[in-house]
């Protein structure tokens, strides 16, 4: 996708979002039928402010019928890694970092935000433009900012990609309103990026870096 336009970028871009959204609340609907605090003797439905939330077209989902996860193949797979090959027995604990489902989510949410900074990076990076911290402060340096703004959102997307990429624990959780956030963010930049780009600007960019370079 590196040669893309603009309007290809953010088709792909939009698509991968909606893609990922849809794999959250499926995680995290999943994870909420699953808790067991909601698998008690009553037909009432979960007291949740908001969704993501399973039920039927007419009516809620009847939570006092007891729902379990039948798990694929890949899930007894990843058991026997962990367990190094011995399943035997009637209870075989699950390692995890947490039990709440919206934690379902937050892991999908991580995946998406690291996919759309990979999508954007490769719109990016033909047309000059930094994608990590050090290229950007020589990129301010050079006064090659639009405005504060630009390089404030700039810093922003890195960073944050950074620490979902290099942290991977529970303190740098994302959610869903950080993803869709953060793809807001890369669209703006991406329109930066394309009218200075169609402007001429970023020619002149490339030309100077090729005279440094003879």
């Amino acid at each position: 996708m590196s040669n893309t336009d603009l309007t290809e970028y953010l088709r792909v871009s939009k698509a991968w979002l909606m893609d990922t959204v849809r794999a959250h609340d499926l995680a995290v609907a999943g994870a909420r039928t699953l808790a067991a605090a909601r698998l008690s003797s009553r037909d009432a439905f979960p007291n949740y402010d908001e969704g993501p939330l399973f039920s039927h077209v007419q009516e809620g989902l009847n939570y006092s019928v007891p729902v379990t996860l039948y798990p694929s193949s890949q899930f007894m797979r990843a058991m026997w890694l962990v367990h190094g090959g011995d399943l035997d027995g009637d209870s075989i604990p699950i390692p995890n970092l947490s039990t709440e489902p919206e934690r379902s989510g937050a892991i999908v949410c991580r995946g998406g935000i690291v996919a759309q900074f990979e999508l954007w990076k490769q719109f990016a990076l033909p047309r000059a433009y930094p994608s990590n911290l050090k290229a950007a402060a020589v990129h301010g340096e050079k006064g090659r900012f639009s405005c504060a703004n630009e390089q404030l959102m700039l810093s922003e997307v890195i960073e944050l990609r950074n620490a979902l990429t290099h942290e991977p624990d529970l303190a740098t959780d994302p959610d869903a309103k950080a993803l869709v956030d953060y793809t807001s963010k890369l669209h703006h930049l991406a329109d930066w990026i394309h009218r200075i780009h169609e402007g001429g600007i970023t020619n002149r960019w490339l030309a100077k870096s090729l005279k440094k370079t003879a």
